[in-house]
């Protein structure tokens, strides 16, 4: 122990301070004050070693600073009760330290803890984001960038169930390009992708916010229109065949075109039955000339042409 003494110590009990040697551990400094001289001085010094008790014997001029003495001194204790004041003062000051230190080591230990489950909710996130990416990618098309069979089926599936639950319409639509083989003999698969590619852009720009389509093979597209009627989805069919009809890319002076079979689900067709209504219009739709919506009656059970202006 190093006792720092600042002023003149006149007690006769200064031979006290060898007794208080004992009570301390590994070599424990401390400084005892009998005046202050510069306070400045003493408040910055304070401040820089927090590690060291400091004792304050009082007098009437003391500058009294609770906050950073470990006890006061009365001048006119005994030399036994100096010393116990000395050596409590110095326990306490250390039980103090040790708290601060596990208080320090706590709240570091918390914002570790804190940093890690910051990290562990971020990494998660990546990787929900990553399987929401890989299961998107699963299911979308690579050509058109539409979703592909397997969504369709997945989707539609759990659609046609939420339509039979609470008995709302549903209804798609098969679209099949029209000579699309041809195209391909003549002009090569590069020119048939294109086609394929600004058909799914002319598609998707025709949909609403419900209605979403998918790649049913080839060169057949699906679209499906939840709680939609006959009558409002031949209105969606027909304004997709005439945008096709007037915006699909031009090869060697030819339009291209679609022809589009409809059918409407009324809760009691299944998934195949519904598929197969449309199949059905579609193939009448290519029988009749191409380039028509043909829609499945369920009243009649007939496949019946919807009346579609020509483009000029």
């Amino acid at each position: 122990m190093a006792g720092k003494i600042d002023g003149n110590w006149t007690w006769q009990e200064k031979e006290n301070l060898r007794d208080i040697e004992s009570f301390s551990e590994q070599d424990q400094d401390l400084v005892i004050l009998t005046s202050f001289g510069d306070v400045v001085y003493w408040e910055f010094w304070m401040e820089s070693h927090p590690s060291i008790p400091i004792f304050q014997v009082l007098s009437d001029k003391s500058e009294v600073m609770l906050h950073l003495f470990s006890d006061w001194i009365n001048p006119d204790v005994s030399p036994e009760e100096f010393s116990l004041r000395v050596y409590y003062g110095i326990v306490r000051f250390k039980e103090t330290l040790r708290l601060h230190e596990a208080n320090q080591k706590s709240n570091k230990s918390q914002q570790i803890q804190l940093k890690m489950n910051d990290r562990l909710l971020n990494v998660s996130m990546e990787l929900k984001k990553a399987k929401e990416k890989i299961e998107d990618l699963s299911m979308t098309d690579s050509l058109t960038q539409i979703k592909n069979r397997r969504f369709f089926d997945f989707q539609l599936s759990r659609d046609l169930l939420q339509s039979s639950r609470y008995n709302t319409p549903l209804t798609l639509y098969i679209m099949d390009i029209d000579n699309f083989k041809s195209i391909n003999d003549r002009f090569g698969h590069q020119v048939g992708d294109e086609i394929l590619v600004r058909f799914g852009q002319i598609v998707n720009q025709c949909l609403r916010d419900a209605d979403w389509a998918a790649r049913y093979g080839g060169e057949e597209f699906v679209v499906v229109l939840p709680m939609t009627t006959t009558d409002g989805a031949l209105a969606s069919a027909e304004r997709v065949r005439a945008l096709v009809e007037k915006e699909l890319a031009t090869i060697e002076g030819e339009t291209h075109t679609i022809s589009i079979g409809l059918a409407t689900f009324q809760g009691k067709k299944s998934m195949a039955e519904l598929i197969k209504f449309a199949d059905d219009a579609l193939y009448v739709a290519k029988g009749n000339g191409k380039n028509k919506v043909v829609y499945f009656n369920n009243d009649t059970k007939e496949c019946c042409e919807f009346p579609s202006p020509r483009a000029e």
